[in-house]
């Protein structure tokens, strides 16, 4: 794997891991696949980021009492940060991965949020929700957020301790004001903190004028923050339909497009569902001036 994407320019893997330890974990999947991976990656000077999925059921060993509710009593897929047990949990897992491992980074991804479409009352109703969570709808949302932004703080923290270097990125939702503040994950105030080393917006469209104006608006709510921006690009959407002599353009527009407006990189979902012509774009885009 880390051959090929050095062969296509590619210069950091971001491969979907599960955790290390716990009821949940995988550890020959560190053994037999990461180990191999980072010090082939690290012989051609590329970077390998753990795509981790803080705040899933895993990040907490599976336990049922620490999931974010909905007043129904559903059990929703992440964890709630709120609870002491949930960050407790989540930190004890840092250790043995970056004590074993010599990773350049974690990516946090999009179970990171208080898991609440707009359309969905902004609470949780785990019982640790029920007993301190303010009553009050405003309140409540920036308590979330609160939290939320707190454990944030902690995973940096805790991860710095084995490098400085290490970098913490984070899949954002877009639009910012919809999705991302909605769910409490606001990525606009953790960039403002400091807390990330970069950011990887999920903009994962077909149409080009609703994903230029995604990218724009993202852009300009970061203009004013020193932090690099790689836009996330929904390869496995794009150009499906074209094969053979209809080499495919989506990619390549969305790339040049980007460049064009001044974004630092790119983060292209996903390896597996990139094709050959796509790669073929992706050089031709890449050795483009700009």
């Amino acid at each position: 794997m880390a051959k090929q994407a050095h062969q296509h320019g590619i210069n950091l893997l971001l491969p979907k891991v599960p955790w290390l330890t716990g009821p949940l974990s995988d550890r020959s999947y560190w053994q037999d696949v990461m180990e191999p991976m980072i010090k082939e990656a690290h012989k051609l000077d590329m970077e390998v980021h753990a795509w981790i999925f803080f705040l899933d059921d895993a990040s907490v060993d599976g336990d049922r009492s620490l999931m974010q509710r909905l007043e129904n009593g559903k059990i929703e897929y992440a964890a709630c940060p709120a609870n002491p047990e949930t960050v407790k949990r989540n930190l004890e897992k840092i250790e043995p991965i970056l004590s074993e491992y010599d990773l350049d980074g974690f990516s946090l991804e999009d179970c990171f949020v208080y898991h609440r479409w707009p359309k969905d009352p902004m609470t949780c109703y785990c019982e640790y929700c029920k007993k301190h969570a303010p009553a009050d709808p405003q309140k409540r949302m920036a308590w979330n957020t609160g939290k939320l932004t707190s454990l944030l703080r902690r995973i940096v923290k805790e991860s710095k301790k084995y490098s400085s270097n290490l970098k913490i990125s984070a899949a954002a939702r877009v639009p910012y004001s919809i999705s991302a503040r909605s769910m409490c994950a606001d990525w606009k105030s953790w960039s403002e903190l400091g807390l990330l080393d970069f950011i990887a917006p999920m903009i994962y469209e077909k149409d080009i004028y609703r994903f230029l104006g995604l990218a724009n608006e993202t852009i300009q709510i970061l203009s004013s923050i020193s932090i690099p921006v790689y836009i996330g690009l929904g390869a496995y959407v794009l150009d499906r339909e074209l094969t053979g002599h209809d080499m495919p353009t989506g990619l390549l527009e969305q790339i040049r497009l980007t460049r064009k407006l001044g974004v630092d990189g790119h983060i292209l979902y996903h390896m597996g569902g990139i094709t050959q012509d796509q790669y073929i774009r992706m050089a031709q885009a890449y050795s483009e001036e700009g």
